[in-house]
């Protein structure tokens, strides 16, 4: 990315005059409309220019509110457990988008992406160099892609087609260091595609901005531990209806045909009134500190949850993922030493750590090739979380020759975790006979830069949310052994995430 200064240009005036941000943001609101309105008379004017400036360190869940009818995202990887970053994310609206589809949909968002990032362009408030490795200095692309080919055409998840991802228009950053706001505008007339829209003019920008200000400076006004909501019944698959599902896969594993499959099912929660989101995503980030913490809104629908599996993150030639397979479910009621217990029962287990090796050995089958160095535990740990704890396994690895995330996100995508062995026969029996479509559900979301760097994580204990609706989404590893009432049960301890989250009482 060029960095270049906005000193030189013409200046546009602003047409209706916007509201005017609070005096303490009065110089930085002066600098970007200075800013923008060179940039937008400049003559061969062209690139996608980013103008970033210091913002308050506010409550970021607000922000999805703050342009209602324009997509969104909310990313929070998680502290703890060796994670790297504390930096939270907000994007509003978007300067550019790309919606890949098809068996190549990895290769139009790479070639796409690359067009994107060669047309930015940075214009940095003095001030913000205190924020080191910010957006502003390394854009990215934010999205997702669905678990299998052709999983966003059924409804409810039209809007989210086989894979979006976007450069936010507007990208709000905050971390122990400060806060930023970095607004992108596209001068490149159509932009990527013949959808992408021109951008909105410098009042409605300044509009926006305030309305952003304003909103960060209103404290949250409601507690992770909110009572709950309502109580609502769910529709969902019964569970004669998922004996079956488990029937017929093991069935299929003792003819020889798979070694594992995930099974997955849908509950659909009617609530009294609109889901807050904004509320929804307060409370999971209380709930799950150790999760990535997500939310991605397009049209009507937000697709939002806190999952415990990074599928992979590249720096440089280095590659972290991890093996989450075999889990155990725990009561609301119980105490440090009976959830000790518990982990110590799943260590023990032949079929939960058998369903693991599948998982390990599958990683290393597809990493090995692509790594001078790869290092993977003899033994599985446990990782505790709220409800129940899995079988964890850190990976990690040095590779041998230059490649992007994305192409890790080929190799690695779908898991065992999620899909199955053999993978394509997996994926194939999940498509045909599963009830419910997964839509993004178990699919990669995340974000890639330039360099090709970036970290995506699988969309697991999470729901998609329309209104007063919430699909809410779990799956369980099926193998020889496995007992369909236990298997029911433990998809309805994962379901709980998202449920308690959402006040509802089942």
């Amino acid at each position: 990315m060029s960095v270049l200064s906005s000193k030189d240009g013409a200046r546009e005036e602003s047409g209706t005059a916007a509201k005017p941000a609070p005096d303490a943001s009065a110089p930085l609101r002066a600098y970007l409309e200075e800013t923008l309105a060179q940039l937008i008379a400049a003559p061969n004017r062209t690139g996608i220019h980013l103008v970033t400036v210091p913002a308050p360190a506010g409550d970021i869940e607000s922000l999805l509110g703050t342009l209602p009818d324009d997509p969104a995202i909310l990313w929070d990887p998680p502290r703890g457990n060796g994670r790297q970053s504390d930096t939270l994310i907000a994007g509003l609206g978007f300067a550019a988008t790309i919606e890949p589809r098809g068996t190549d949909r990895l290769d139009v968002l790479r070639e796409s992406g690359s067009t994107i990032f060669s047309a930015i362009r940075g214009h940095n408030h003095p001030d913000h160099v205190s924020l080191a490795n910010s957006f502003a200095q390394t854009p990215r692309l934010f999205g997702g892609l669905s678990f299998a080919i052709g999983g966003g055409d059924d409804t409810p998840w039209r809007p989210f087609s086989d894979g979006a991802f976007t450069l936010p228009r507007w990208t709000y950053e905050r971390n122990g260091r400060g806060a930023s706001l970095t607004l992108a505008i596209d001068l490149r007339g159509a932009g990527v595609n013949t959808a992408a829209p021109t951008h909105p003019p410098l009042s409605k920008l300044l509009d926006e901005y305030d309305g952003i200000i304003r909103t960060l400076e209103v404290p949250a006004i409601d507690s992770p531990n909110s009572p709950t909501v309502c109580a609502a019944p769910l529709d969902q698959v019964s569970e004669l209806r998922w004996t079956e599902l488990v029937e017929s896969i093991r069935d299929g594993i003792a003819s020889g045909q798979f070694e594992k499959i995930v099974a997955a099912r849908r509950s659909v929660a009617r609530l009294e009134n609109e889901i807050d989101v904004a509320h929804l995503l307060r409370r999971l980030g209380g709930a799950y500190p150790g999760c990535y913490r997500f939310a991605f809104r397009r049209g009507d629908a937000t697709f939002v949850g806190a999952t415990p599996e990074r599928l992979v993150r590249k720096q440089r030639d280095r590659i972290w993922t991890e093996a989450l397979a075999g889990s155990i479910g725990s009561p609301r009621s119980s105490n440090a030493a009976e959830r000790s217990a518990l982990g110590e029962q799943l260590l023990a287990s032949n079929k939960d750590l058998g369903e693991h090796a599948l998982v390990v050995d599958s990683l290393r089958r597809r990493l090995a090739p692509l790594c001078r160095e790869l290092s993977i535990p003899d033994e599985p740990t446990t990782l505790e979380l709220r409800g129940v704890t899995h079988l964890h396994s850190p990976i990690e690895g040095t590779l041998a020759d230059p490649s992007h995330i994305l192409d890790l996100v080929a190799v690695l995508h779908p898991t065992p975790s999620v899909g199955g062995v053999p993978t394509n026969d997996a994926i194939e029996w999940i498509t045909k006979h599963e009830p419910d479509p997964r839509g993004w559900y178990a699919g990669p979301i995340g974000w890639f830069d330039e360099s090709g760097d970036g970290e995506f994580a699988v969309a697991l204990r999470c729901g998609l949310i329309e209104g007063r609706q919430a699909h809410v989404f779990a799956g369980a590893g099926i193998v020889r052994d496995s007992d369909p009432s236990k298997e029911y049960a433990e998809t309805d301890i994962k379901q709980q995430a998202l449920l308690r989250a959402l006040g509802v009482d089942t």
